[in-house]
């Protein structure tokens, strides 16, 4: 297997239009049973911008209901998210800096210094727990979990200025009530640490920085307060001689609650609450994505789909449409997606 080569533009997606069969077929095992909301009264149309930057250093979290960013943070700001929820042991990995992992499959600490030229994982867009880069780092079999504390390589991925962050290894030792206990290192020893990283069941991922010796970091909001966060993210193509992964810049909508589907039948001005039975809405993350635009390489900028309508349901159980309109500020500067939307 040759080494992945990380690539972190858009303008070569176009060429990989076909393998979005094979990712629907993936993100169908993905589906969730949907908490229906009877008719009401509908909303307004609602047109929002989401300022990332030309370089997408930003990750915004988004609230459909009260029309609200409910916060925002540089992607540099965390490197792994570790599954908060009272019975929740995954592990994943900051995929808007295209970030990968290595298992070295020992347990060796000292004897892990090299930087892998083949064997790299990452995390499935679809959000999947059952296909991180990291995966079943512990035993369950007995009924209590128990670490295989097997040592691996984290490639910190690139900051929003394209410069690569370095590697670090390391071991998930163990997990308890109040949280998981991390040991981590250097490739060549230095900066060996432990750290405990506590749980808080209110919030989808406790999130770890690496930086300034390890520290933990507020990067999502309350499970219950955002539906979609606005973020480059990593996507992965199956249609190279060997796997590949992009950084691509997107929607991506909450795991806690939040489904989304796009309509490709109706669209978006005519239609109604009375449209979304039919429709089967996903528990995938990236049912929205990033294909609702497309470079174009003749004017040298990104082509927008308006017709493509999405239907979300929010984590009150409320449906919404949505259709983006531009990917431009008001200065033409890239990176600013704008959107409208309407409650149903």
């Amino acid at each position: 297997m040759k080494n992945r080569l990380i690539k972190i533009s858009e303008k070569r997606i176009s060429q990989h239009c076909f393998v979005l069969v094979m990712i629907m077929i993936i993100i169908s095992s993905c589906e969730k049973e949907e908490i229906a909301i009877s008719a009401h009264e509908k909303g307004d149309i609602t047109t929002v911008s989401v300022e990332l930057e030309p370089d997408y250093r930003y990750q915004v979290f988004y609230d459909l209901e009260s029309n609200t960013e409910v916060s925002r943070t540089l992607k540099t700001e965390w490197d792994l998210g570790f599954e908060a929820s009272t019975n929740g042991y995954h592990v994943i990995l900051n995929s808007s800096k295209a970030m990968q992992a290595y298992n070295s499959g020992t347990t060796n600490f000292a004897s892990v210094t090299t930087t892998p030229t083949i064997g790299w994982t990452w995390d499935e867009p679809n959000g999947s727990m059952d296909s991180t880069a990291i995966g079943e780092w512990a035993d369950l079999s007995s009924g209590s979990l128990v670490s295989h504390n097997m040592v691996y390589v984290i490639d910190l991925g690139y900051n929003y200025l394209g410069t690569h962050l370095g590697y670090k290894k390391l071991v998930i030792e163990g997990l308890d009530a109040n949280g998981y206990t991390i040991r981590y290192a250097d490739l060549n020893g230095a900066n060996e640490s432990t750290f405990a990283i506590t749980k808080d069941p209110t919030y989808n991922f406790s999130f770890f920085s690496f930086s300034d010796g390890g520290k933990m970091a507020i990067i999502e909001p309350p499970k219950e307060d955002w539906d979609l966060i606005f973020t480059q993210y990593t996507h992965v193509f199956y249609d190279d001689p060997e796997p590949s992964f992009y950084l691509v810049t997107g929607v991506l909508q909450n795991r806690n609650n939040t489904l989304a589907n796009i309509d490709t039948i109706i669209g978006f001005p005519t239609f109604t609450y009375d449209d979304v039975a039919p429709l089967l809405l996903k528990k995938s993350s990236n049912s929205i994505g990033y294909t609702w635009k497309k470079y174009d390489y003749d004017a040298g900028s990104y082509t927008i789909y308006s017709d493509k309508n999405y239907v979300i349901q929010d984590e009150q159980g409320f449906y919404y449409k949505l259709h983006f309109i531009d990917f431009y500020n008001a200065s033409g500067e890239k990176g600013t997606p704008t959107f409208e939307y309407q409650k149903l």
